[in-house]
């Protein structure tokens, strides 16, 4: 039987960035930050390069989960995870 997987939340986000110094992260990040407030969600996929840094943005988003249906998941998961170890111990 496979293991179960663990509940996926509604957005993923997946962020290499890579910069000169911390000034020049710290800028690229607030980038990121305001192009989320200016547009409410990033593309699916980014990629930005310049001459002090860069990054690499996959996102993916599933509007049927909300927070209560993953809360719900997760702690269905979770006891599952639990129960092979209390057998385990008994």
């Amino acid at each position: 039987m496979d293991d179960p997987k663990p509940p996926r939340r509604r957005i993923i986000f997946m962020a290499k960035i890579e910069a000169d110094d911390w000034l020049r992260l710290e800028d690229e990040l607030t980038h990121i930050a305001t192009e989320i407030a200016r547009h409410g969600k990033l593309p699916a996929n980014s990629i930005s390069g310049g001459y002090s840094c860069g990054h690499i943005i996959v996102t993916s988003e599933d509007g049927s989960i909300d927070h209560d249906g993953w809360a719900k998941e997760l702690d269905t998961y979770l006891e599952a995870q639990r129960l092979p170890q209390e057998s385990d111990n008994g």
